[in-house]
């Protein structure tokens, strides 16, 4: 991050991560844009649960994606809701 600031340049985080919600990690997601970095994470992989259940994808400064399959259609393992960009 203190890179990042002093060079001033555009930053792109992927986490690729997926867990029940933890406030925690959503304020450390949310930290990331506080400082310019865009926080790109998976939705989760819990069959069609709500994303919004499921850290870092509730974090709201996020870009929470979720999975397609070979179709482009919705990966059956995929999280869905509201909180999916």
């Amino acid at each position: 991050i203190a890179d990042k600031i002093r060079r001033n340049t555009p930053a792109v985080v992927n986490m690729s991560l997926s867990g029940g919600q933890f406030d925690p990690m959503d304020a450390a997601t949310n930290n990331l844009s506080a400082y310019g970095i865009v926080p790109v994470v998976a939705a989760g992989n819990n069959s069609g649960a709500d994303a919004c259940f499921s850290s870092p994808a509730a974090a709201t400064t996020a870009l929470t994606i979720g999975a397609t399959n070979s179709t482009d259609s919705r990966a059956a393992f995929s999280n869905i809701g509201t909180c999916v960009d």
